[in-house]
C-alpha cells in the first residue's frame, strides 16, 4: 500500500465517510470503510473523477500495532435514477 500511496496516489485524498468494525477475536477483526476519493490518473492512464469507494480490511493484533492481512476495494457506481 505505501507503495501506491508513494507513486500514483501521491497527494490523493481518501475521506472516510463510514467505517464499521467487527471483531472475530479480541485480535482479529474485519473493518468495512467507504470513502470519497480525489481525482487521481492511475497507472494505465485512465482519469479518474472524485469516487466512492467501499474497501474491506482484515486487520490483526500483533503486540502493540494492528497489521492490515488482507485489503479490498471496490468503486461505488451510482446507478441513474
Amino acid at each position: 500500500m505505501r507503495q501506491v500511496h508513494q507513486t500514483f496516489l501521491k497527494g490523493t485524498t481518501d475521506t472516510i465517510e463510514d467505517m464499521d468494525i467487527r471483531f472475530a477475536t479480541a485480535d482479529v477483526a474485519v473493518a468495512t470503510v467507504i470513502s470519497v476519493v480525489s481525482p487521481f490518473t492511475s497507472p494505465d492512464g485512465v482519469k479518474h473523477g472524485v469516487e466512492r469507494h467501499i474497501r474491506t480490511f482484515v486487520v490483526t493484533k500483533r503486540g502493540d500495532r494492528w497489521l492490515i492481512m488482507q485489503d479490498h476495494n471496490t468503486t461505488i457506481v451510482d446507478l441513474p435514477r
